[in-house]
């Protein structure tokens, strides 16, 4: 198995994950560890993938017929994934600002509880000031607890990350 991110993109549930490229023997020949980017970027992926489940789920109304059942085992080999993937993260150092930006999303979506867009947006300048500041020195790292506290109404990264007119970099 390769460390590419996109090979990381095709595992199955507790498959090879948590070792890939783990040696921490310095002399060792084994490919780097994982990113703490790299693997956001595949506990995001599953987390959307367990929110889908959970909404299958609930239409279907739970694991009355053999389908729900699937999507239920399915659904917690999802979450034993994620819980697997948070616990490599709190290991893996942060090297990178892109690291850093995935540990900022992280907390925001594990320990931050807004109740409605409009309270983050006035009511937590400083939080929206380090998700700028983060914007512009990783451009390329998707802040996904905004995407998901964003309702058809408001659109929270639009919002917060539109260019402001006449403000240069």
């Amino acid at each position: 198995m390769s460390n590419d991110p996109k090979d990381l993109m095709q595992l199955e549930p507790s498959r090879e994950i948590g070792a890939a490229g783990c040696c921490r023997n310095p002399k060792c020949s084994s490919p780097p560890r994982l990113s703490v980017a790299d693997l956001h970027r595949r506990c995001m992926t599953l987390e959307d993938e367990r929110r889908r489940l959970a909404r299958e789920i609930a239409q279907r109304r739970g694991g009355e017929t053999a389908e729900g059942r699937r999507l239920i085992e399915r659904e917690w080999a999802v979450i034993r994934e994620i819980g697997n993937l948070l616990e490599l993260m709190q290991t893996t150092p942060a090297r990178t600002i892109d690291d850093v930006a995935a540990l900022v999303d992280l907390a925001l979506d594990i320990e931050f509880d807004a109740s409605s867009p409009d309270l983050f947006l006035q009511e937590r300048p400083w939080t929206l000031r380090l998700l700028l500041a983060l914007r512009n020195l990783a451009p390329d790292v998707e802040i996904s607890w905004l995407r998901r506290q964003s309702s058809h109404a408001v659109n929270l990264v639009a919002e917060i990350f539109a260019p402001v007119p006449g403000e240069t970099d």
